[in-house]
């Protein structure tokens, strides 16, 4: 990095070894009878002299040709660091710039998600990417933010890839093959052509004449010398041996430790801080208590609220939120703190009713009490004026309903025990629970047959009227039913078979949230939730749960940014749905108006008056969405897969414990052995499609030189499909 390549106005050009990428042809015919050797001193007094690089702060910047502006390999870094070191350029003043550049049509074409250029999808993503990288001068926060206003965004950009994502690689993969960016110069038209940026005034660096003494620097060479010899016979070529490569990576199944973490930055200030000093605390991921803060969230506002996505069409505020986590990873102490402020708001409320409860108790015992004296009298005697009485104090009673405690949630209980707290609470009640007994009894504890209809309809809305024998008939216009529950991995391989919970699409209506295990790397001595902290997550929820009831929820609709915002994003996801998302089809189809529901729940813990939602908390909405999404197609796999996945999976589990990066044909056959593998050969199929996905190549093992049988084969492990589990900062 300390020598420049060329020097223009000295018409000097060196090629240093490990500082260009310049291709050299060399034919072996000597120049004349010049005598050569080692010309270190010589070489070192010339660039010492005419292509030192100025020190960087003093007009220059290390790695970056003086006339081009471009950056070579080895001191990319450096150079890329410091132009970062810029403001840079604006989104929009970027695409203007790539827009009108020279190859600025095909830009465009990128930008607006035409493939057709490439062979496929991935090779247009990189090309893409590539273009970003010059005009971002390697930012990859900037690339991937403009890389989701293209065209060619789709799911796959968040789909996990050994420990990170599609996009990320893809993005890292970029900024590695970049070799020249883009540095602007003060009012300079955009009309470049990548990758020959104008070059900043600090760029032209004036460079010495070369002084009349510079011959002496060089031997003398004699001319009359230089008869060229005859050609020589070129070498023999030697071709190399064929490179063997992977197939291409392809995950058979998503892992846990390859889902993404929750958004954090996408909750408002006073949830973000409370979530994150409580996951220092409880030494639990955040994904864990920002999930069940959602449905927080959604239990308190539900019924009050709706979210408008277009004219006639309206979501309301409640979810089903489930949370999937081995034992010991202290579900039930997050659950207790996260809706602790709606346990202890219904005990304030319950409290304050007291007085009044004992009164209309007080008075209905006392109305009852009357009836019975004069229904007794009656019994006895007839007597007009008891009957009027006894009428009289019947109307009363009547006219004084039964007032009880409030209840806004419940742990445990049926169907038909559901149905009778939605009727009695106003059509509105919650379940949380943090054991998730309620899929036993939704599974037929008590019956074969499983009741779901309060379930299916509580999530959306559906009416529900119930007229059984022996009860009072039960009439719920406009039932909203949320739930929050934390289960085991165990409990959701049980329910993601149940064929009844499948098929009547119960499964559909549940956000999934699998957090990242922390059991083995926790502290014990970590802080408290500071009690500011606390103190403001409490009198949110407290506001929260005070909104007003009205006879009619009250509407919440999309600014018009927004509402362009969450069209685009639906077609997106039509897309989705035609392509990747076949397999979880049922829940797909309720994503949008998930994320909807969740846009509400944003925009009224934001403690904002306003009744229309932003562009900003709709685009946080569907961040948050694609999170859910994720790790919806991560439970969806739950579900029991075909007996070839299975093998395969046994067999990478193996390799995994080998530790090696070849293995034996025979030696990974006797790790296997057992339940799927009887022979040698049974383990064939599954290497062939483990082959196929990427994880591994199958060649020839090497002969050891002895006479004999013949080599069998090995396994080579890609390095791509088993990598070593990093450690996980959740904080």
């Amino acid at each position: 990095d300390r020598y420049y390549v060329m020097n223009h106005k000295s018409g000097i050009e060196v090629y240093v070894h490990g500082a260009t990428n310049k291709y050299l042809t060399v034919t072996g015919r000597q120049l004349g009878s010049y005598p050569y050797g080692d010309r270190t001193k010589e070489l070192t007094q010339l660039l010492e002299r005419f292509m030192v690089r100025r020190i960087c702060g003093e007009n220059g910047v290390n790695g970056v040709n003086p006339r081009k502006g471009t950056v070579s390999p080895v001191s990319y870094r450096n150079a890329a660091s410091q132009c970062q070191s810029s403001p840079g350029l604006s989104d929009d003043e970027l695409l203007q710039r790539a827009f009108r550049a020279r190859n600025g049509q095909h830009f465009q074409q990128l930008w607006s998600g035409d493939i057709s250029a490439y062979g496929s999808h991935s090779e247009a993503d990189f090309a893409l990417c590539s273009n970003l990288a010059f005009w971002t001068q390697c930012r990859a926060e900037q690339m991937d933010r403009l890389f989701r206003q293209s065209g060619l965004m789709r799911p796959k950009w968040d789909a996990p890839r050994s420990g990170s994502t599609y996009g990320r690689i893809t993005i890292q993969r970029s900024i590695q093959y970049c070799q020249e960016i883009f540095t602007p110069r003060p009012n300079a038209p955009p009309e470049h052509t990548i990758p020959m940026p104008d070059i900043p005034p600090e760029f032209d660096i004036p460079f010495p004449e070369v002084p009349p003494d510079f011959d002496a620097l060089l031997p003398p060479v004699e001319l009359d010398s230089m008869t060229p010899p005859p050609p020589a016979a070129p070498p023999p070529i030697i071709p190399a041996p064929p490179e063997q490569k992977f197939q291409p990576f392809v995950p058979l199944q998503v892992e846990a430790s390859q889902l993404p973490t929750f958004p954090l930055e996408t909750l408002p200030q006073v949830i973000h801080d409370y979530i994150a000093a409580l996951a220092i605390h409880t030494q639990t991921s955040v994904d864990m208590a920002a999930a069940i803060a959602l449905g927080a969230l959604a239990v308190c506002v539900q019924g009050k609220y709706v979210v408008e996505g277009k004219a006639g069409y309206t979501e309301p505020l409640n979810l089903y939120v489930v949370v999937i986590a081995s034992p010991g990873e202290r579900k039930s102490a997050v659950m207790q703190e996260v809706v602790g402020p709606i346990r202890r708001y219904e005990k304030q409320v319950n409290e304050q009713m007291a007085p009044t409860l004992r009164e209309n108790q007080a008075k209905r015992k006392d109305l009852q009490r009357q009836i019975t004296r004069l229904e007794k009298r009656l019994e006895r005697t007839a007597d007009p004026e008891l009957e009027l009485e006894l009428k009289d104090c019947e109307y009363q009673l009547e006219d004084l309903p039964e007032l009880k405690s409030v209840r806004y949630y419940a742990d445990d209980c049926t169907p038909e025990a559901l149905t009778s707290l939605l009727c009695a609470n106003n059509g509105v009640f919650s379940v949380l629970s943090s054991e998730g007994g309620i899929f036993d009894i939704l599974a037929g504890r008590y019956n074969r047959k499983p009741n779901l209809e309060t379930w299916l309809k509580g999530h959306c809305g559906d009416e529900i009227r119930v007229d059984r024998r022996g009860r009072e008939p039960e009439y719920i216009p406009r039932p909203t039913l949320s739930a929050v529950l934390t289960v085991q991995p165990s409990v959701l391989s049980e329910i993601m078979n149940n064929n009844t919970m499948e098929g009547r699409g119960l499964l559909a209506r549940f956000l999934y949230c699998t957090p990242p295990s922390l059991i083995g790397r926790r502290s014990f001595l970590t802080p408290p939730v500071p009690k500011s902290t606390a103190a403001s997550y409490e009198l949110l929820i407290q506001h929260l749960m005070e909104l007003p009831t009205g006879e009619c929820p009250t509407v919440l609709r999309l600014s018009t940014a927004a509402q362009r915002s969450f069209s685009d994003f639906f077609l997106e996801h039509e897309k989705y749905l035609k392509e990747g998302g076949r397999a979880i089809s049922d829940w797909a189809a309720k994503y949008p108006g998930a994320v909807l529901r969740i846009a509400g729940l944003l925009h009224l813990a934001q403690s904002n008056s306003s009744l229309e939602i932003s562009y900003q908390t709709l685009r946080s909405a569907i961040t948050i969405g694609r999170y859910f999404l994720l790790h919806a197609e991560f439970a969806y796999t739950q579900i029991a897969t075909d007996l070839g996945i299975q093998q395969a999976l046994l067999v990478i589990a193996r390799l995994k414990e080998l530790g090696k990066d070849t293995v034996r044909h025979y030696d990974l056959f006797r790790v296997c052995r057992g339940k799927f593998f009887h022979s040698a050969s049974d383990i064939d199929p599954t290497l062939e499609l483990l082959q196929e996905h990427g994880y591994i190549r199958l060649e020839e093992a090497p002969s050891n030189g002895r006479a004999g049988r013949k080599p069998g084969m090995q396994i080579v492990l890609n390095p791509v499909a088993f990598v070593p589990e990093e450690e996980f900062t959740p904080f």
